[in-house]
């Protein structure tokens, strides 16, 4: 997941499930990543409820984020 965000330039949310369903084991590991890759908020392996708040846009250098916002061209009305 980090390495997602960070290609990506964007932040990630992540939310996997955890424990045993029908046989399947699950791990857990839900995350928030920030576009440096570094983790914001993260859950271990057993049941939890994540609440985080993002941090300002200002607070992270352009270069860190994704520039794809700027190569959307306004409609014509």
């Amino acid at each position: 997941v980090p390495a997602r965000a960070y290609e990506n330039r964007m932040f990630v949310a992540y939310a996997n499930w955890c424990g045993e369903d029908h046989g399947l084991a699950f791990g857990g590991g839900s995350v928030l990543v920030g576009p440096d890759a570094a983790p914001l908020i993260a859950a271990g392996t057993r049941p939890a409820l994540l609440v985080g708040e993002l941090p300002r846009l200002e607070d992270y250098p352009p270069e860190l984020l994704s520039s794809q916002a700027a190569d959307y061209r306004p409609l014509r009305s």
